[in-house]
């Protein structure tokens, strides 16, 4: 709720630019699905551009156009989350490996744009 709560304040100002920073981290699976079905709300009839900062892999295949993974403040990889995802760069597998294991991603809903090229 109190986050609910939070991005409504943040939505009052009419924004261009939305920064989720670890939306997903702390909440139940149910409450993450519905966090995120609420961004993917916001950000198409709002028209903004949102960016989020998660570690939960699986969400944000399931949100986002594009995805960035950096280490050590540099970009070791962007692109589409399915093409990312499978990279057989060693810096991304032990990314996506370390947070849903050796298995597969799953890639099941294709979402729209949430992000325009912010770079």
């Amino acid at each position: 709720m109190a986050r609910r709560v939070a991005l409504a304040r943040a939505i009052i100002c009419d924004p261009k630019l939305m920064f989720y920073d670890e939306p997903f981290t702390g909440q139940d699976p149910i409450t993450r699905v519905v966090l995120m079905r609420l961004i993917k709300r916001l950000h198409d009839h709002l028209n903004m551009t949102s960016v989020i900062i998660s570690h939960q892999v699986e969400m944000m295949n399931e949100i986002a156009d594009v995805v960035y993974i950096l280490s050590k403040g540099h970009i070791v990889a962007a692109g589409p989350p399915k093409t990312v995802f499978k990279s057989p760069d060693p810096l991304v597998r032990q990314f996506v490996d370390g947070f849903v294991g050796s298995r597969e991603v799953a890639f099941h809903h294709p979402s729209k744009c949430i992000q325009k090229d912010f770079l």
